[in-house]
């Protein structure tokens, strides 16, 4: 994953974050990913925002796009697939078996 800053310069994202945590001791990290799809696309966005008590908030974020397979296109739903709901039927059956 490649993290860039508010001004597009990649960075690497632990040392950045290790430098922070030794400049501002007492800083929030947060860390979250979203996805959304463009027609064939996927696209995931992830950031990590640094919180300041007193200096507010700033991030670096990471964007990856993913070609959906051409057979999923359209078929698959929050519903399940072709709109039919999973079948997760508990089994007896033990792991090791």
């Amino acid at each position: 994953m490649v993290f860039r800053n508010s001004k597009g310069q990649i960075l690497d994202p632990l040392s950045y974050t290790l430098q922070i945590i030794n400049n501002y001791p007492d800083v929030e990290i947060h860390i979250g990913t979203d996805s959304y799809s463009e027609s064939d696309n996927t696209r995931y966005i992830t950031a990590i925002a640094y919180r300041y008590k007193e200096a507010g908030v700033h991030y670096i974020y990471s964007k990856s796009n993913f070609c959906n397979p051409k057979y999923l296109s359209g078929s698959f739903t929050r519903g399940g697939f072709l709109g039919k709901k999973p079948n997760f039927e508990p089994t007896s059956k033990k792991l090791s078996e």
